[in-house]
């Protein structure tokens, strides 16, 4: 046997434990997202009792946690590598299933984040192109490297679109204009639904205020992921709007829209997104 082997099986014996005893729930319940009650414990460790046990009946009255009792029991067999599990619902529970919109927890602090430039790939031979001028292969666009900026924070860009690019030429002529950017990932702690993190395109300062901007195609526009993020960012301006000298808020701008010689305040305007 190799070590690997050997380290892989004393792991394997260590998930299964003594029969009846928490240890054979150490491994298990270690990384619960739900806080746990002694009760729910012992009720897991009674169907796990006996290796000769066809099964058990967890038969709590309503509130004590059923559900997260045989969540344990599910948790320990899926760490002893059970894969054959059945998860049966009674289809009337389906009539109180309700998927409804998200919440969000909102802590609201005052400080500061440094923003980092991203590290780009580009080939070896990619100069920095003038951001003004118009480009021709723009299903290429990705791959490319844009300068020669007076008021982003970081010298050279990317952009994922052409339409992008002359975003940023809208933001460059407009006097209104102090800076913008557009964000490294996970600059922003805006989380649209479980974990998912949401990231503007372009982050923008006014004379006026600030901007969060996210150019958007026309068909995207009704999607339901698109419609979480443009909640989850306009419900973060506004609490922003609260601990800031300038209120902030998001604007999600479809691609039609954007032309050189318009201005930022007259798009935002017309799609600036807000929260009821």
């Amino acid at each position: 046997m190799t070590p690997y082997h050997s380290q892989y099986w004393a792991h394997l014996l260590t998930l299964k434990g003594a029969g009846g005893s928490i240890e054979n729930l150490t491994r298990s319940i270690s990384n619960a997202r739900v806080d746990l009650n002694p009760h729910q414990v012992d009720a897991a460790l009674f169907a796990l009792r006996s290796p000769l046990s066809k099964g058990a009946i967890l038969a709590d009255e309503v509130g004590l946690g059923k559900t997260i009792e045989a969540g344990i029991v599910l948790s320990q067999r899926w760490a002893e590598r059970k894969r054959r599990i059945l998860l049966i619902v009674h289809a009337q529970m389906q009539e109180h299933f309700d998927d409804g919109s998200p919440s969000y927890e909102v802590h609201v602090s005052r400080g500061f984040t440094t923003l980092t430039p991203s590290a780009f790939n580009a080939p070896n031979d990619e100069n920095p192109r003038p951001f003004r001028i118009p480009i021709d292969e723009k299903k290429n666009i990705r791959s490319m490297l844009f300068g020669g900026f007076s008021k982003c924070l970081f010298p050279v860009q990317k952009f994922d679109s052409d339409t992008e690019r002359r975003f940023s030429v809208m933001l460059e002529n407009e006097a209104t204009v102090l800076k913008w950017v557009k964000p490294s990932k996970n600059t922003f702690q805006i989380h649209y639904e479980g974990d998912a993190n949401y990231e503007p395109d372009f982050v923008v300062e006014t004379e006026a205020g600030y901007y969060l901007c996210e150019p958007k195609a026309e068909q995207e526009m009704e999607d339901t992921t698109v419609k979480a993020t443009a909640h989850a960012a306009a419900l973060w301006c506004k609490h922003a709007s609260s601990v800031s000298s300038k209120p902030w808020v998001y604007v999600m701008v479809p691609h039609s829209a954007i032309d050189e010689s318009k201005s930022l305040a007259g798009l935002a305007a017309q799609y600036t997104v807000k929260t009821e």
